[in-house]
């Protein structure tokens, strides 16, 4: 039999995975957003190709996830840390 506790916890981590992959989806355009200055010209022999388009792909998730992973473990010490009283 499941206690009403499980139920309410395992609705609450669900919501907190739908919300962990916003924030990861959110971070990932911003970076996008933000690659689109940078002047791949300079870097690249192609830029318009679709290899270096795969690679602003790339470096976009790769800061992306890192921005995300940063805002998640922020907000989950903040959470602990009401913990303390």
């Amino acid at each position: 039999m499941i206690s009403w506790n499980n139920d309410l916890t395992n609705t609450f981590g669900s919501y907190m995975l739908i919300v962990q992959i916003i924030i990861y989806l959110i971070a990932i355009g911003l970076a996008w957003w933000g690659l689109q200055e940078v002047r791949f010209d300079v870097f690249l022999r192609r830029p318009k190709s679709p290899a270096a388009k795969m690679l602003q792909i790339f470096i976009a998730i790769a800061i992306g996830s890192n921005v995300a992973g940063f805002l998640l473990n922020y907000l989950g010490l903040s959470v602990q840390l009401g913990f303390f009283r």
